[in-house]
């Protein structure tokens, strides 16, 4: 799934808030904290963080997310890992991730063009999660995507 909109603020603002991870913490229904993992304090390639869930039909869950992108004031890219094997065999190689999400930015006009792109991997097939929709109408398999 891929949105965009354009933002009234420069990029280097609309960069700080999209490499923000704990910013979602205040609008996601479901993401509760996030916290960095191994010493990280920041989003770097190869970083990994820790999202703390909840909602009310499906308890509580962790994800460990691990950043596979950087491009400064360009682009940020990270994945949702199968740490705890919830969904099969656990693992921490992005190659098998649950989830992707991919923020990229560029100035336009007096703003920034924000482009959003998430992609589910194999939560997708047989996920337990309910199906629900999300703000664009699409529907969506987990609470990652």
């Amino acid at each position: 799934m891929q949105c965009a909109v354009h933002v009234e603020a420069a990029v280097p603002r609309v960069w700080e808030m999209v490499t923000d991870i704990h910013l979602p913490t205040r609008f996601s229904p479901e993401l509760k904290r996030v916290v960095w993992l191994d010493g990280a304090d920041g989003p770097v390639v190869g970083a990994r963080f820790e999202g703390f869930n909840h909602n009310e039909r499906l308890g509580k869950w962790q994800t460990v997310s691990q950043v596979t992108e950087i491009e400064e004031r360009r682009a940020f890219t990270w994945v949702v890992l199968d740490a705890n094997g919830r969904y099969g065999e656990a693992t921490l190689a992005p190659e098998r991730c649950l989830a992707s999400w991919r923020y990229e930015i560029e100035a336009e006009g007096r703003g920034t063009l924000l482009r959003q792109t998430s992609a589910s991997g194999r939560v997708a097939a047989g996920s337990p999660w309910p199906s629900r929709r999300c703000r664009t109408g699409k529907r969506r398999s987990s609470p990652s995507g």
